[in-house]
């Protein structure tokens, strides 16, 4: 019994609640793919290596969006160096640290396996942001009565100009038929955010969710900011 309750009613509800939840792990996992166990067993081994994650995050944001092969290509050498068997396991790992010698030699190779690699390794993690491969992933989903929670990905801002971009795709992501939930961050979609300037960050942040809640009250969709 929970110490902290006093009304015998709600400790019975919490501990059905907490059975259920158990019962849904379990569902869960017995319906995996051995793919996607594996890859779940790769990325919970990257999520306790801090320096995994630091990579990872450079080859995401970084990497993966920079249009210059050759500026992808340095940074990525960069990164490559601190890729760790505890956060990457012997095979990725090895792969980065033997692809990093020839990122300046064969620049535009290089980037391309690194795009493929991740791409790879992320298809059961990140749904396709394309019209169609989305549409398609929504529906399957909708026909087994579930609801997708839709989250941009690409959280690094640089400038006003990439900020307005990533503004741009999540009102078109908003104002999809078959959206209803979307996640919006204000550092994706607000450049230069500066803490001590509060009343200059607050002016740049209510611009921009005036408009999304605009959209979204006509869509009728859920923001979760």
């Amino acid at each position: 019994m929970n110490p902290l309750s006093t009304d015998p009613a709600l400790d019975s509800t919490a501990l059905v609640s907490a059975a259920h939840a158990q019962q849904l792990v379990m569902t869960a996992d017995s319906l995996r793919a051995r793919r996607e166990q594996g890859n779940r067993k790769r990325f919970a081994r990257l999520l306790k290596d801090p320096q995994a994650i630091e990579v990872t995050i450079v080859l995401t944001d970084e990497v993966m969006r920079i249009s210059s092969v050759r500026e992808a290509a340095r940074i990525f050498k960069r990164a490559a160096k601190s890729a760790s068997i505890k956060g990457f396991g012997p095979l990725n790992s090895f792969g980065l640290h033997f692809l990093g010698i020839f990122s300046n030699t064969i620049p535009a190779i290089v980037v391309k396996v690194v795009h493929q690699r991740v791409r790879a390794l992320s298809k059961d993690l990140i749904l396709p942001a394309e019209k169609i491969g989305l549409a398609k992933h929504l529906k399957q989903r909708k026909s087994e009565g579930i609801r997708l929670n839709i989250n941009v990905l690409g959280e690094a801002v640089l400038g006003k100009a990439e900020a307005d971009h990533r503004f741009e795709k999540i009102l078109g992501m908003i104002s999809r038929p078959d959206v209803d939930y979307i996640s919006v961050k204000l550092s994706a979609v607000v450049a230069q955010l500066i803490t001590i300037d509060h009343a200059g960050s607050l002016d740049k942040v209510c611009e921009k969710l005036r408009i999304v809640y605009a959209v979204a009250d006509q869509e009728q969709a859920f923001i979760n900011l």
